[in-house]
């Protein structure tokens, strides 16, 4: 189940920045959405809604614990490097791993493009934090306006593609994690499907 945080106005460098159909949203706060989005910037976007958790996490307030950190760091850790040895599972230079599911034909997005994406994100312990399949609407957002590994994932992909991406902290939310659904250092896995690129 995703978490829903209805929150605005914080200046934050890893603020989400996702298009949502109900209202305009600034690069630099956080609106009604769901998010995974991070980076700066100005200029306001229309699309479809994500979760917004680093907007929950600053309004609650939210401080990473450091033993927290640590053990879901190490955790992370020992999971990414036994999933490497997982068939069809390819890790990349900078940490990331990819498992394609399906190959797409058609066009393959640019970090630049704003693309529409079916998603399911969890846990490596297998908690389901966030589902656009189960909201029954893809997202829309552009590509360099999210967190490292998604930019970096998706332009793996060609339209029509599948794939499950496994995220380090460092391509993620890293130390600060993004309030109570995902802690400080958390890996995360990602389903995702490249609807199409604008």
């Amino acid at each position: 189940m995703g978490v829903d945080a209805v929150s605005g106005g914080f200046e934050d460098p890893t603020n989400l920045v996702i298009r949502s159909t109900r209202q305009p949203l600034d690069f630099c706060g956080v609106g009604e959405m769901h998010g995974l989005a991070a980076g700066g910037g100005s200029g306001q976007f229309y699309g479809m809604r994500l979760f917004s958790l680093i907007g929950l996490g600053l309004a609650l307030g939210f401080a990473p614990l450091t033993g927290m950190a640590e053990s879901a760091l190490i955790k992370g850790e020992t999971f990414l490097k036994q999933n490497a040895k997982v068939e069809g599972v390819k890790t990349l230079p900078s940490g990331l791993q990819i498992k394609m599911i399906t190959e797409g034909k058609g066009r393959q997005p640019k970090a630049t493009d704003v693309v529409v994406v079916h998603y399911r994100g969890r846990l490596i312990n297998g908690t389901e934090f966030d589902s656009s399949y189960k909201r029954g609407q893809p997202a829309e957002f552009p590509l360099n306006r999210v967190i490292k590994g998604w930019t970096e994932g998706l332009q793996l992909l060609k339209e029509g593609g599948k794939a499950e991406l496994y995220i380090p902290a460092s391509l993620g939310y890293g130390s600060q994690g993004a309030g109570g659904a995902i802690g400080p250092d958390e890996t995360l896995i990602f389903e995702v499907e490249l609807v199409s690129v604008k």
